[in-house]
Order: structure tokens, then C-alpha cells, then sequence
């Protein structure tokens, strides 16, 4: 199977959602953020995944530990509330 990765540097999107969204049905598109070059990089690691174990290793290591980062967050944020 081969994937094409296509990444557009955009402030705006000047119509290429819609030209995205017209793409026939064999061929799978996502959309991230504009300028959320996070995102895009973890969706990249998840397709090249398939075919290298070390990059799945490493993506579900990076997601526990972000994981542990937003319950810390979110524990915080209980107790201190968000205004503080």
C-alpha cells in the first residue's frame, strides 16, 4: 500500500478544503490545523507506523505520556480552577 502525503504550508486555505473534500472515495484525505505542525507529524508517524515497528513503539510511548501530562493538568485545574 502506498501513501502520498501531501502537506500544504497555508495561512489560509484559499478553497483547497473544498478541492479536499471533493477527492474520490479510494482516495483517503485528513485535515489538521492550520499551522499545528504536531498534529500532522503524529498523523504521518501513525501511517508510516504500519510498516515500521519502532515508530508504533514510540508513538504509544509519546501518547502515555501525554496522557499523564493532561491527567496532572486536569487535576490541577480541579483544585485550583480555571482561573488561576
Amino acid at each position: 500500500m502506498v501513501y502520498q502525503l501531501f502537506l500544504y504550508m497555508l495561512t489560509r486555505l484559499d478553497g483547497v478544503d473544498s478541492l479536499l473534500s471533493i477527492m474520490p472515495r479510494s482516495v483517503p484525505v485528513a485535515t489538521v490545523a492550520i499551522n499545528n505542525s504536531t498534529n500532522t507529524a503524529l498523523l504521518a508517524i501513525r501511517m508510516l507506523g504500519i510498516s515500521n515497528t519502532d515508530l508504533v513503539s514510540r508513538m504509544s510511548q509519546y501518547q502515555k505520556d501525554i496522557r499523564e501530562e493532561n491527567m496532572v493538568k486536569g487535576k490541577k485545574l480541579e483544585q485550583q480552577g480555571w482561573e488561576s
